[in-house]
């Protein structure tokens, strides 16, 4: 029971979220919303951890790779949400981006052993349908070239969550786990803003 609970609150969460970098996106660059976002979410992360967490990893090559491979894939899919949000509104950029469970469970088949049985698979079918149609509402099916920046997003966040899996499965906390990838999320935009010598 507890279970759905929380998913509940996530669910509420993350839609807030949503409307919260659109609002973002309107005045400000991708890159800065992105920074200013990211900032945000460390700085709760950390006060959070420091009050009911710590800071122990299992910690082995492996693991570093998967935190830095994970983060870098978290970054792209936010920037691009960002982007999405000057084409598309955000009825369709969310709709689009939350296929991501779809590319989480195509991962967990092919790397974890997991499977799906007829009823989630029966759910999954609906839900991409009724996806459909909300950016389709005439079902036109005229292929926007816009698209491809939530689509980008629903990768990225389906990767995020196969890695965030992962590390959970290997024993790490999960605050332990969203401070990690947060930071990388942080060094990558950091080192793009300096590569592309942007102006944020």
């Amino acid at each position: 029971m507890i279970g759905y609970l929380y998913a509940l609150i996530s669910t509420f969460a993350f839609s807030l979220n949503q409307v919260y970098n659109k609002k973002l996106s309107e005045n400000l660059k991708p890159l800065s919303a992105v920074l200013l976002r990211n900032l945000f979410l460390i700085i709760c992360l950390f006060v959070v951890t420091v009050f009911f967490g710590n800071f122990n990893h299992n910690f082995n090559l492996k693991i570093f790779s998967i935190i830095i491979f994970t983060g870098i894939c978290s970054y792209v899919a936010i920037l691009y949400l960002f982007k999405s949000f000057k084409y598309l509104s955000i009825a369709e950029s969310i709709s689009i981006a939350n296929l991501f469970p779809f590319v989480f469970a195509i991962l967990s088949i092919l790397f974890l052993k997991n499977s799906i049985n007829l009823i989630e698979f029966i759910i999954m079918i609906i839900i991409f349908f009724g996806i459909v149609l909300i950016v389709n509402k005439k079902l036109t099916f005229t292929f926007k070239k816009q698209l491809i920046y939530p689509a980008i997003t629903m990768v990225g966040w389906g990767i995020y969550m196969f890695g965030v899996n992962y590390l959970l499965i290997e024993k790490n906390s999960v605050l332990n786990i969203l401070v990690s990838l947060e930071l990388v999320v942080l060094a990558s935009n950091l080192i793009y803003i300096k590569f592309k010598k942007i102006k944020i």
